[in-house]
């Protein structure tokens, strides 16, 4: 029988979604499946059994001179190879940040009710249990990222949370919000706004530490209690609140909003001249091999771009034109 070691990479979210669909895309091949949980402390750095019972990674390393096929998943068919392979009885390595391994022969439908029945599966440690908030019925929920997540800054401005939520407010004065957000400026601003109406967990979700992934999870099962999810542009994050909940998760975001994360070529150079510095909760330019003074120009106007984007004058600007309309609430 086949085997799929899967080496799974990136934040806590991306990882989960990415194990759940290649359960089931070797159950459907009827092949095997180990996976490897690297240690990083710039993406997740909690180990899963701190997260999940009865998950069990791969502990021992893999031969990189086996002759199993090994393939990174920057190819746009890597899920084709991949199942090639596996039907004709050879073993792959596949390190990945985000890959949903759907089966080429099952129809969306059917692929999605399994993610919804293997996520389901999952069960959550006790340590992480008793730190899910529990929620009244009715609350709306929003999970507003900011910090290292440039793209989401950038297309997901806060105006069309507080939009989005002032209409609300307009159906239903009563109307509760719950809020999962990185940001030390969000909240306040929000509870000032919405006072009482606005229900927040008092914690930090950084990755660089297992306490702060841990209480990640717990924020997604948390969020997973309300009725209705806003989402920002996007993000494995939300996905997974929606995928244990099984109900409605919007994107709220600029029309102009760009969704494929490597298409814009400008938010591709903003990766490449830029860093979140978690220290200070800024973002600084990272050091550059090349001196050269067309550089340090496209530097000097990425960093006035991104204190711009990130300046409250560009979040809170009230005409920004969303993807989401007041009918969509009413």
């Amino acid at each position: 029988m086949s085997k799929l070691v899967l080496s799974l990479r990136g934040g806590f979210g991306s990882r989960i979604i990415n194990l759940v669909s290649a359960k089931i895309f070797t159950r459907h091949l009827g092949c095997e499946l180990e996976f490897i949980w690297p240690p990083d402390l710039e993406e997740c750095a909690c180990p899963v059994e701190l997260l999940y019972e009865g998950l069990s990674p791969r502990l021992t390393p893999v031969d990189p001179g086996a002759s199993s096929l090994h393939l990174e998943d920057s190819r746009g068919d890597s899920i084709k190879i991949i199942e090639k392979a596996l039907v004709e009885g050879r073993d792959v390595y596949f390190s990945t940040f985000y890959c949903l391994m759907q089966p080429s022969d099952m129809a969306c439908e059917i692929f999605d009710q399994k993610m919804y029945e293997e996520v389901a599966r999952l069960k959550p440690t006790p340590q992480v249990l008793q730190d899910v908030r529990q929620l009244p019925r009715g609350v709306i929920g929003l999970q507003i990222r900011r910090q290292d997540h440039w793209r989401n800054t950038r297309y997901s401005p806060l105006s069309l949370f507080t939009r989005l939520m002032d209409w609300y407010c307009e159906k239903d004065p009563n109307t509760l919000f719950y809020l999962s957000t990185d940001s030390l400026t969000v909240g306040p601003f929000l509870r000032r706004r919405y006072g009482s109406r606005l229900l927040q967990t008092e914690q930090t979700y950084h990755r660089d530490s297992p306490e702060g992934v841990r209480a990640a999870l717990a924020e997604i099962l948390t969020l997973a209690q309300t009725e209705r999810l806003y989402r920002c542009n996007t993000g494995c994050f939300a996905h997974l609140v929606h995928l244990i909940s099984r109900r409605p998760a919007t994107r709220v975001a600029l029309r102009t909003a760009i969704t494929d994360y490597f298409l814009c070529p400008e938010d591709r150079r903003h990766d490449v001249l830029m860093h979140w510095d978690q220290k200070n909760h800024v973002w600084q330019p990272r050091t550059q091999s090349s001196n050269s003074l067309g550089l340090k120009i496209e530097t000097l106007r990425y960093i006035a771009w991104t204190k711009f984007v990130t300046s409250d004058f560009y979040q809170r600007w009230p005409f920004h034109k969303g993807n989401v309309s007041k009918k969509d609430v009413t």
